[in-house]
């Protein structure tokens, strides 16, 4: 599977999950929560995966936060959207770290 804004591999049971934004720090956008919440269902999944690293690419930051760009645009339908989808993707990690 392949993603817009991760880099992902396997090695050796590990899943390797590289934010891939360094031009925005790495900062936290819709893009990036949809793909984080479909490698964590993926990790969940696959038994061969006994660990997972989580990193962002880039010499500045892990990642940043929020994307300020991408919360600017939105409206108050769009926050309550996008928090169900943080919620989501944060499910989907607890349900990866718990198999």
């Amino acid at each position: 599977m392949s993603y817009q804004t991760l880099l992902f591999e396997i090695r050796d049971g590990i899943a390797f999950i590289t934010v891939n934004r360094p031009d925005k720090l790495n900062a936290l956008n819709d893009q990036v929560m949809l793909e984080l919440g479909k490698v964590a269902e993926n990790i969940a999944t696959e038994p061969d995966i006994k660990g997972a690293i989580l990193t962002g690419a880039g010499p500045k930051a892990f990642v940043a936060g929020a994307d300020i760009g991408d919360l600017s645009r939105q409206g108050p339908f769009d926050g309550r959207a996008r928090a169900q989808r943080g919620r989501a993707c944060c499910g989907a990690s607890r349900r990866a770290a718990s198999r």
